[in-house]
């Protein structure tokens, strides 16, 4: 028992220091930080871009866009006939503002192969940017990617009513490989569907390849990080349940407390009374038991104040 308390402790202690100490390995950017403006992503292999979180809502009135740009490939003459693309995955969603009377959206997400003068990546019936259930998440590839070029747009749009978390989304520099592995093998990482990403991608937790193989087989060093954050999330995510549970095992706990006390403390008194009641008798010379004659009877004293 005690063998096992010592590990539990150890692990949180161990979860306590992941969270303090850990770090993102990929680059996170906050969309709304581009709000009237056009925000550049150059040269990266792979990162996020966000709005929101899992407990606010995102902010109101956002007209924010962001181009993505795939990191080139070497000039080397193997990579001649090669071209960078971009891969989007979403990590998270949550915008559910869509209006029912016409199925369009009052929130949405949009992505465009190179710019908002080409066709809409997320174009649908209605719209060519995504909110609610107009988004699927494909299992196998990515959700979005370029077809014909190394750059996207990826704009967000937000009225006065806002009424979701926001979203998180996953973009990935890949090329295609023609072959059975990458052509560099030391920096790039061969995907089972034949995509080549950065190895620096590996293990990261984002479903860069666009099928996940590249989080296959991770030993992830903060693993008790990810538990300690799991059991956060649970906690103020229920946290009503979580004060009533409390609650109830207090009072129960209380209960419990005070009956063992009670129990205790009739034992205790029990004990006393039965050693007093054998020190008040004592064996005569015949054998039989009488009352103590040394006991002295009790002084009562009166108070000085009557």
């Amino acid at each position: 028992m005690l063998l096992q308390f010592r590990r539990i402790f150890a692990f949180l202690v161990a979860a306590i220091i992941s969270y303090v100490t850990a770090s993102v390995k990929y680059k996170r950017i906050d969309i709304s930080t581009a709000k009237d403006r056009l925000l550049n992503v150059d040269d990266e292999y792979g990162g996020t871009i966000f709005v929101g979180n899992k407990k606010t809502k995102y902010p109101k009135d956002l007209n924010s866009t962001i181009l993505v740009r795939a990191n080139k490939l070497p000039t080397s003459q193997q990579y001649s006939d090669f071209k960078t693309y971009v891969g989007f995955k979403f990590v998270r969603f949550d915008i559910p503002d869509k209006w029912p009377w016409s199925g369009t959206c009052g929130d949405y997400v949009e992505i465009y192969e190179d710019s908002m003068e080409s066709t809409a990546l997320t174009n649908s019936e209605y719209n060519n940017g995504l909110c609610s259930d107009l988004y699927k998440s494909k299992k196998d590839d990515y959700d979005f990617k370029t077809e014909i070029s190394d750059t996207a747009l990826v704009r967000f749009i937000s009225d006065i009513a806002v009424e979701g978390t926001g979203f998180e989304l996953a973009f990935t520099s890949y090329y295609k490989s023609s072959g059975s592995s990458c052509h560099s093998e030391n920096g790039e990482f061969f995907c089972e569907n034949e995509n080549c990403i950065a190895q620096v991608l590996r293990c990261d937790k984002l479903d860069n390849c666009g099928d996940n193989s590249d989080e296959k087989n991770c030993i992830y060093e903060d693993a008790a990080l990810d538990f300690f954050k799991e059991m956060w999330d649970l906690v103020t995510e229920n946290y009503a349940l979580v004060i009533a549970i409390i609650s109830f095992s207090s009072m129960i706990f209380s209960v419990v407390l005070a009956f063992c006390v009670r129990v205790i403390c009739q034992d205790e008194t029990k004990r006393l009374r039965q050693r007093k009641k054998k020190q008040n008798i004592i064996v005569g010379a015949d054998g039989k038991k009488i009352i103590n004659p040394n006991l002295k009877a009790p002084v009562y004293r009166k108070n000085p104040g009557l």
